[in-house]
Formats: structure tokens, sequence, C-alpha cells
């Protein structure tokens, strides 16, 4: 798999397999997160996506979005794909916390990368972590996603916390 930089101020990583496995990283993500261990997550997941064919989907989702849009068979399509959607994200975010070895640092960084803003400071963040990991932000609209492809924060963070477990890496 190769990875690209892409020089954009966007916080964005993704990866895609038209044709060939690759990883763009955004210069702007790499700006937003504070250490080795947080890249090591954003790689890692990235990576979870192109090893485990996470492609595939996108690939059909952009299709019916561009073919079928406004109609029922996107909303079809939507409704029956959440749920496997939702649990590509927490799989590729398990790779991203073996990657980085480091619950804290998994959980910073899906906090920066999806409420976290470039003039936010670490330790705004930090209390972002602590106030997610203690489990009572469940739909809390202060931690709220607004544009994201990902499940919400806090259940990410769990479910995180949960694989940390099961690995005995806390």
């Amino acid at each position: 798999v190769e990875v690209y930089l892409n020089s954009t101020r966007e916080i964005k990583a993704e990866p895609t397999d038209f044709g060939k496995d690759f990883i763009i990283l955004n210069q702007g993500t790499l700006d937003a997160i504070p250490g080795e261990r947080h890249r090591r997550f954003v790689l890692g997941h990235e990576l979870g996506h192109a090893g485990l064919w996470h492609g595939w989907l996108r690939k059909l989702d952009h299709y019916v979005d561009h073919f079928h849009a406004d109609t029922f068979i996107q909303k079809a399509f939507d409704l029956f794909t959440q749920d496997y959607l939702d649990m590509i994200e927490l799989s590729a975010d398990r790779i991203g916390l073996i990657s980085c070895n480091s619950l804290k640092a998994a959980m910073e960084t899906v906090v920066f990368v999806e409420i976290g803003q470039n003039d936010r400071a670490y330790a705004e963040i930090a209390k972002a972590v602590v106030y997610l990991s203690s489990g009572k932000s469940a739909r809390n609209r202060k931690v709220k996603q607004v544009f994201s492809e990902h499940p919400a924060v806090y259940e990410r963070i769990y479910e995180l916390t949960e694989f940390a477990r099961e690995m005995k890496m806390v």
C-alpha cells in the first residue's frame, strides 16, 4: 500500500482502491494531531480499510449516489448499509489501536479528527477525551459530529476501550 501526502489543510485521510491500493493523507491531518502515536493510529486506521478491502462498499455507495440520487434505491441502500458502514469504521479503529499501541492516543486521535478544529488547543481535546471515555457523553450535543460519515464519537471511544480491554492494553 502506498501513502500519498496531499498539501491541503483539510483534516482528512482516506484509503482508495480504484485500481491500486493507496492512502491519501492530507497535511492538515498531520498538523492537527500532536504526536507519532496519533499519526500511527491514523495510518493504521486507513491501512485497516485498505487491508480489509473496505473500498468495494465505497465504490458501490458512489455508484448509488451518482446514478440513483434521491430515489428509493438510494434510501434503501443507505438504510441497509448504515450498520455495516459503522462496523467497517470500528474495525479500522481496532487496527489503528493496534498500530499505535495506546488507547489514550487512539481516543485523542478520534476526537481530533472528528470534532477537533485547527484552532483547538490540545488541553481542550484532552478534556473531551476524558469526558467521552467516562461514558457520560452518549448523544450529548456538545460533542456531536456535524459532517461525518463515521459512527458517533462516543460510540467509537466506547468500542476502542472495550477492544483495548480484550487485548489487555489497559
